[in-house]
């Protein structure tokens, strides 16, 4: 059979071998990329419908031609991975056997699923495994045996079980996608279905993250093998785990968080009255010619760039480039502008994704703001589902090139930021005046991002960042928070409580401000700073603390406006004597 290769055949076949890596980092590429794509076209009829029992991927034609091109793409797929140069390596390397695993869980299981769902409605089909509680533990109980070392080990060795760990998977993938895309009595539909996307990963983020992370070779076959890649064992198993992670989270989290988004935002778009609202040029370019395309397309671009609030990306390069020149180690031969450039790159696309999203999910009240009213959104000059798919996949592309050129660490904080930023603290806006508190948290992450790109880890003084950014926050939030009073009260955002707004802005403007006095200080001294950044610290601290107590006791909307300039620039400031004291 075509698995039971030996390494005289690698030794006599060095080319084929050399055919199979690139094979396999290909696949690497392909796979995100067909992984997304098939989440993004999915995702569009995904969630609740009027009857609530529809099918949560909707139907995708009339005719039984999209179904027989789905069902040849789902065969293709099983065809590479039992007949391919992949199949040549999965004995040598295990990034070519997680390949497998994950084309044919992830593509080939779905693919066929949904090219056969015509047959399986037309039969009613019914069996006992579609109940979603079963099919997640048919997943989860999948993944996690296959890959306890000594049954790896042994289907390794036996043909058979070689075999019947490949059918394993592919049923797996069957049983899982099952009620997602054929579910009975409406089983997996609203909340349901991103809870459980989100679960569906829990078990490949485990393993992904152990195999990343162990520092040892897990499978100690892939130790015997001489192969012809530049990859050594554990670099191969580093990159098995970083493709899981990278697979897993194209496949189950951009759909999870697009029918979060969907649910949190009241899912109107496609009613008439917003349909009405949004009839302007935008992005809706079906029907149009492709003239009309590239045309609206070069229109939209002033109004993608608004939709990344580069004002605020300002600010979260400044300090995630100062977490990382703070956070680089002082022995390294030369300083790391290539993995400076990627870290920012990446940070800067994950905050991008995250300002769409955060529009998106806000558009309605922004529109009933003076001071948002203009965003493309809210105006009308873009949809909101362009916004929605720009967002999702600036900040997926984001995550996945922070673990790819950068790490893990500094891709795990982004993306948590993002989430705990948009699924946390947007719906708590309007829930309650604490919600500053909660959305300090995340705001304060940038630094974090930038040390761990770094380091790799985070330190004491990496946190002593962390928290002067989450002091900061306060009495800059609170500045813009009462100029603008009246337009969160008219788009009902809870920012100061219905009784004692007054002391509500005392203790959120002038607490922070003196704490964030002697922050700024203890980031000096853990950076071993001189007199003269002690000196610049304490200046800029009492400059900042004089206008915070001079907003508390004035409560004009000019003591406010002077309270944001002053920490606009405090910022940059603050960072910049921390650089200069590390030089």
């Amino acid at each position: 059979m075509i698995w039971n290769l030996d390494l005289a055949w690698i030794t006599r076949n060095p080319r084929s071998v050399a055919n199979g890596v690139a094979g396999v980092q290909g696949t690497y590429a392909a796979l995100s990329c067909l992984a997304g794509s098939g989440s993004a076209i999915g995702s569009v009829s995904l969630g609740p419908t009027q009857a609530g029992t529809r099918p949560v991927l909707g139907p995708i034609g009339r005719s039984a031609a999209p179904s027989l091109l789905l069902a040849t793409l789902g065969v293709a797929t099983l065809f590479m991975v039992l007949a391919s140069p992949l199949a040549h390596l999965d004995h040598h390397l295990l990034t070519a056997h997680m390949v497998q695993h994950l084309l044919l869980m992830i593509m080939a299981a779905p693919l066929i699923l949904l090219g056969a769902r015509r047959i399986v409605h037309s039969r009613r089909m019914k069996i006992i495994s579609a109940h979603p509680i079963f099919c997640w533990l048919a997943g989860t109980v999948t993944v996690v045996a296959w890959h306890v070392p000594s049954i790896f080990e042994l289907a390794l060795r036996s043909h058979f079980l070689h075999e019947f760990e490949q059918v394993s998977f592919f049923i797996a993938g069957l049983l899982f996608w099952w009620p997602v895309i054929l579910p009975a009595s409406g089983a997996v539909t609203g909340w349901s279905v991103p809870l459980y996307l989100f679960f569906a990963t829990l078990p490949c983020d485990a393993l992904s993250a152990f195999l990343v992370f162990c520092g040892h070779v897990v499978y100690p076959p892939y130790l015997c093998v001489v192969g012809h890649s530049r990859l050594s064992p554990l670099e191969d198993q580093s990159l098995a785990g970083a493709l899981m992670w990278v697979t897993v989270t194209f496949a189950y989290l951009i759909p999870a968080l697009a029918v979060t988004a969907k649910l949190l935002s009241g899912g109107r778009e496609r009613d008439a009255r917003v349909e009405s609202d949004y009839s302007s040029p935008d992005l809706d370019i079906g029907a149009a010619t492709r003239p009309a395309v590239w045309a609206r397309l070069r229109a939209a671009i002033p109004d993608l760039w608004t939709l990344t609030k580069p004002e605020v990306n300002f600010l979260i390069i400044i300090a995630a480039g100062a977490g990382f020149y703070l956070g680089c180690p002082t022995n390294l031969p030369a300083f790391p502008f290539e993995r400076l450039l990627n870290a920012l790159f990446g940070t800067l696309l994950v905050a991008s994704g995250t300002g769409a999203l955060n529009q998106y999910l806000e558009y309605r009240f922004d529109a009933r703001m003076r001071r948002t009213c203009r965003r493309p959104v809210a105006s009308g000059r873009l949809r909101p589902a362009a916004a929605l798919w720009f967002g999702i996949s600036l900040a997926a592309i984001g995550g996945v090139y922070l673990l790819i050129t950068v790490n893990a660490l500094a891709s795990a904080i982004a993306l948590l930021t993002l989430a705990s930023y948009l699924l946390v603290y947007t719906p708590l806006k309007r829930k309650t005046p604490l919600c500053t508190l909660v959305g300090a948290l995340p705001g304060a992450a940038p630094p974090l991002i930038g040390w761990a790109a770094a380091s790799g880890s985070l330190s004491g003084q990496a946190w002593i960042l962390y928290f002067l950014l989450f002091l900061w926050q306060f009495p800059h939030f609170m500045a813009i928070a009462w100029m603008y009073r009246e337009d969160y009260a008219r788009a009902g955002y809870l920012i100061f409580p219905a009784e004692g707004e007054d002391s509500f802005l005392n203790w959120q403007t002038l607490g922070p401000s003196c704490a964030l006095f002697w922050v700024g200080i203890a980031a000096v001294a853990a950076n071993h700073g001189s007199i003269y950044q002690y000196g610049g610290a304490v200046l800029l601290g009492a400059v900042l603390l004089y206008y915070a107590r001079h907003q508390v006791l004035d409560r004009s909307k000019a003591a406010a406006r002077q309270l944001l300039k002053v920490s606009i620039f405090y910022l940059p400031l603050q960072f910049l004597i921390l650089v200069l004291g590390k030089a």
